[in-house]
C-alpha cells in the first residue's frame, strides 16, 4: 500500500511558531519522519515523504508527488496554532467542498495561500477530461477518507489529546 506523508510548510514558509520559537515546518518534518518510520514497519506499506529536508514545495508539487507515487493514502501533517487558549488538541481534516465549520474554512483559506509566500503560485491548469476524472476520484475516495479519519481518531483518542471537534472538513487544496 503506497502512503505519502506530506510535512507541511518548509523552506521560506515556516508556518506557525510556538512561544518557545519552534517552527511548524520543523515540527511537521520531525513528526512526519517518525510516522514514516513507524508505518514502514508494517508489512506491505510503502511510505514516502513529499519532503525530507527544509525546502519549500508548492501545493501543486506536493499533489504531483503523491500522484507520481500512486498514493492510496495521503497524509498532510500540520501543527497549527489558534488565537484562543482553549483551542488545543489534534484534529483530522478531510476534503470537502462545504466546510464543516467556520474555523475549518478559515484554516483551509490560510493554508491554500501558502504558495503566495514564495511567489511560486502555479496556474491551476486542468484539461476537461482530467478535471472530470479528478472529480470522480474525489467522490470515490470521500467515503474512504471519512472512514479512515474516524478510525484514526478512535485509535488516537487514548494516546493523544484531541480537539473537542476532532474530525473537520474543508476545501484544502493539498488534499485535492
Amino acid at each position: 500500500v503506497p502512503v505519502v506523508i506530506d510535512p507541511g510548510h518548509g523552506g521560506i514558509d515556516p508556518g506557525a511558531a510556538s512561544e518557545a520559537g519552534t517552527m511548524e515546518k520543523d515540527l511537521a518534518l520531525q513528526f512526519s519522519k517518525r510516522l514514516r518510520d513507524d508505518l514502514s514497519r508494517i508489512d506491505g506499506v510503502d511510505v514516502r515523504l513529499t519532503r525530507s529536508d527544509d525546502r519549500f514545495l508548492s501545493l501543486n508539487r506536493r499533489i504531483r508527488i503523491a500522484r507520481a507515487y500512486g498514493a492510496d493514502l495521503f497524509i498532510s501533517i500540520l501543527a497549527e496554532s489558534a488565537p484562543q487558549d482553549y483551542v488545543q488538541g489534534a484534529t483530522v481534516y478531510t476534503l470537502s467542498e462545504r466546510p464543516s465549520d467556520a474555523e475549518a474554512a478559515a484554516l483551509a483559506a490560510r493554508e491554500n495561500l501558502s504558495d503566495s509566500v514564495s511567489g511560486a503560485v502555479e496556474p491551476d491548469v486542468q484539461e476537461d477530461v482530467s478535471g472530470i476524472l479528478a472529480d470522480l476520484l474525489r467522490k470515490e475516495t470521500k467515503a474512504f477518507s471519512h472512514e479512515f479519519a474516524e478510525t484514526l481518531i478512535t485509535r488516537l483518542d487514548p494516546a493523544v489529546e484531541l480537539n473537542s471537534n476532532p474530525h473537520r472538513s474543508a476545501r484544502f487544496r493539498v488534499l485535492m
